[in-house]
Parts: C-alpha cells; structure tokens; sequence
C-alpha cells in the first residue's frame, strides 16, 4: 500500500489507547520505512517512532527500537536518519 500515508492509518498517539495497536503499527511503519524509503522515510512519518519512543508500554517502545534498529543497520536508509537523530537522541 504505497500510496496509503500513513497520517491516514496512525491516529495522533493521544487518540490511541490501546497499546497492541501502537506497537503493530510502529512495527509496520519500519517496515514501510526500509521497504519504500523514498515514501515514508521523511521527517513527517520519522515523528511517530519518535513519539512512541516514550510511550508508557514496554512492548510499544521495544517495537519502535525494533524498527528503529532495522533502520539505522542498512547504510541507504542510516544516511536520512540525520534529523531524527539529532532531534529525539
């Protein structure tokens, strides 16, 4: 589903209060990420991992630190991850 954004799919975290939901889609959204990074992998889709970076589950941050991982270990898609960086380190 490339042409789906994700702003369409990922309500603002306050909205969403059931954690299996975030962690899926958190997992999902890195997957999109190293999949399509031409698409999602820009600053408006890098601030939902970053958000969920400090969510009060465990299981939300685990997945994010998963996609996250994923990310940063394939040189193409390290090389834009300059500003998320800087921003939630």
């Amino acid at each position: 589903p490339v042409g789906v954004s994700p702003r369409r799919c990922l309500p603002p975290p306050p909205r969403d209060v059931v954690p299996d939901v975030r962690a899926l889609c958190m997992e999902e959204l890195g997957t999109w990420m190293c999949s399509f990074p031409a698409s999602f992998l820009t600053d408006s889709h890098l601030k939902y991992l970053g958000w969920t970076l400090h969510d009060k589950q465990g299981e939300v941050r685990l997945r994010c630190v998963r996609a996250l991982r994923g990310l940063y270990a394939r040189q193409d898609t390290a090389a834009h991850m300059e500003l998320f960086t800087g921003r939630f380190k």
